[in-house]
């Protein structure tokens, strides 16, 4: 099982090429415009994932904007994003996840694809609300049969 580390913060700049085989190489930076002690760092993300973060950065949509839970690994390769609700709109004590974008790890080596949890669109309100019981259920089944990764909630 693979160990993956996470960055609280935004994407503030980034860099997107196609490789020879065609598949979609992002170079990015990520930093926490919240907490300015926290060194930006530079991460990659390959396939989907990089598609889908390039078309969210061209749109004015708020999940641009919201503060992103991003998992990666020793490589510096995104494998999850977590938008989280927002807590006030919620009656539990911890929340469900708004959204989680996650790599399918169908090749461990270099995964491609991507699977949204939450709504399929983007997000437009700067106060998610947290993602249907029925979606987080498919989440952590999902999670339960795919243990490659390790994905703390």
């Amino acid at each position: 099982m693979e160990r993956l580390y996470t960055y609280t913060g935004n994407i503030s700049s980034f860099s997107v090429t196609k490789t020879p085989s065609g598949i979609s190489d992002m170079d990015m930076i990520v930093d926490d415009l919240w907490d300015r002690d926290k060194a930006p760092t530079r991460l990659q993300a390959w396939g989907e994932m990089a598609e889908y973060l390039a078309d969210l950065s061209d749109t004015d949509d708020e999940e641009k904007y919201l503060q992103k839970e991003i998992f990666y690994d020793e490589l510096l390769t995104v494998k999850y994003i977590v938008i989280h609700a927002d807590e006030s709109k919620s009656d539990t004590f911890r929340p469900r996840p708004a959204k989680i974008i996650a790599m399918l790890p169908d090749d461990p080596a270099f995964s491609t694809k991507i699977i949204v949890f939450g709504p399929a669109e983007h997000i437009n309100t700067g106060k998610p609300v947290e993602m249907s019981k029925e979606e987080w259920g498919r989440f952590l089944d999902w999670k339960r049969d795919n243990e490659l990764y390790r994905l703390k909630i």
